[in-house]
């Protein structure tokens, strides 16, 4: 770093860093950095000239690969309807939509990036059969069949000389209004979908193959997924939104439909499954969202999946811990009704399989007043017992789909802060660097 007197300014910080000397306005003339990319240490080279007394807005970065910065255009931009009834929220007064309601799909490489991606993933597959079996540690609750990024050097090396982290990073502050220097890869892999003959009733392959992935939230706040085949590598495919699947009215609604079919560019489909039109386009969207991968009929589908954590001092606190509270309640109504329904279909009393509720077989622990197995006095309830109109209606599909998605839009309402809420996180808040001449921060 050279400062405005023209002494050399050693530093030795992160990506952070340079980007926060940036912003201070006026105390540095020329910034030569030196940037080392999250998974290959491969250098990239970038010159920031900041003129005395300019404005943050007048400074330009100068890459030695200008498509770096360059902005990315989104080839469709899906809101996903809202589902709380009022216009606030009710503890924070959020408006809808909020940023992360929106879904995006962009083209993030070209066609024939996206083909040497693909290359490189077979031919690492193909030496260690990472796909020919879920991997059930890396990813506990929904295994997948896929390999990190970091496994592949080649994949890895050629995405770096593409800048692929810098652009994705710099396309999801665009859309979603957060600080690239705010992000950092959870996870990157490759995840490899086939089509099978051997499913059974629930969905599994016998022999270990991904066909499909079931719905689910991610653990960080945005997420991605790039495909990397051409439209005619596979059938099916893509990635189910739960709020974007539409009940009778909407399906019969011909301009909700239209305005859909509009949003999408025609890559929503029916059963919300919104599918890319070419390789290297992917779908941007935050992870609490739920969905899942559109089981793949026919072919093969190789995908691209990042999970992008967000830094704290973005996030309000206390309200993903909120929701995941509300969507437990969901699910533990859902077990209560499950377990009377399996009481009832599994007694010998007699009582039809298609009645919901239990069997209570507790007489023997009450006692009898009067030694004649008659319980005289005792207020009991006894033998097949039918469940309460409100444990059928909680427990009920489309009642838990309603609430669960009611949840959903609270918490992308609340949990992004404002910009001008989020706290500092400058790591030289603390220098003024202009009074000093030699010096090395470490």
């Amino acid at each position: 770093i050279q400062s405005m007197k023209g002494h050399p300014i050693r530093v030795a910080l992160g990506a952070c860093a340079f980007a926060s000397l940036w912003k201070r306005g006026g105390c540095l003339q020329q910034i030569q950095i030196q940037t080392r990319t999250f998974y290959n240490y491969i250098p990239r080279h970038a010159t920031l000239f900041a003129h005395e007394n300019s404005s943050p807005s007048d400074r330009d970065i100068h890459s030695d690969d200008p498509s770096t910065f360059s902005k990315t255009p989104t080839l469709a931009t899906i809101t996903i309807p809202q589902k709380y009834p009022e216009s606030k929220s009710p503890t924070h007064g959020r408006s809808y939509p909020s940023p992360l309601h929106s879904i995006y799909v962009a083209s993030i490489l070209t066609q024939e990036q996206a083909s040497k991606c693909l290359e490189y993933a077979r031919k690492h597959a193909e030496e260690t059969k990472c796909w020919d079996a879920k991997d059930s540690e890396r990813h506990v609750s929904y295994s997948t069949a896929d390999f990190p990024l970091e496994d592949c050097p080649d994949m890895q090396q050629y995405l770096d000389g593409l800048d692929f982290e810098s652009r994705i990073f710099s396309l999801l502050s665009e859309l979603y209004s957060i600080d690239a220097d705010d992000m950092e890869f959870l996870d990157l892999f490759c995840a490899h979908y086939t089509a099978s003959d051997n499913i059974d009733k629930d969905g599994n392959d016998d022999g270990g193959v991904m066909d499909r992935l079931d719905p689910h939230r991610d653990g960080t706040l945005l997420s991605f997924t790039l495909v990397l085949n051409g439209p005619n590598d596979y059938e099916g495919g893509g990635t189910v939104f739960d709020a974007l699947i539409m009940n009778d009215d909407d399906e019969n609604d011909e301009g909700r439909t239209q305005e859909l079919d509009s949003a999408s560019n025609g890559m929503l489909q029916k059963g919300g499954v919104l599918r890319v039109k070419n390789a290297g386009e992917a779908v941007l969207h935050c992870g609490k969202i739920r969905h899942g991968a559109h089981v793949v009929s026919n072919g093969e589908r190789t995908t691209i999946t990042g999970f992008v954590d967000v830094h704290d001092r973005c996030l309000r606190g206390g309200v993903l811990a909120e929701a995941c509270k509300n969507w437990g309640r969901m699910d533990e109504a859902r077990r209560r009704l499950d377990r009377q329904i399996a009481s009832s279909s599994t007694t010998s009393t007699g009582s039809s399989p298609d009645k919901k509720g239990w069997i209570l077989g507790n007489s023997k622990y009450l006692g009898n007043s009067n030694g004649s197995g008659s319980l005289l006095g005792r207020s009991h309830i006894e033998g097949f017992v039918p469940a309460f109109d409100s444990i059928v209606k909680r427990g009920g599909e489309e009642y838990q789909r309603t609430k669960n998605l009611i949840t959903e839009d609270l918490l992308l309402r609340d949990i992004l802060l404002p910009e001008e809420d989020r706290g500092a996180d400058d790591p030289l808040a603390l220098f003024d660097l202009s009074q000093f001449g030699d010096i090395t921060v470490l």
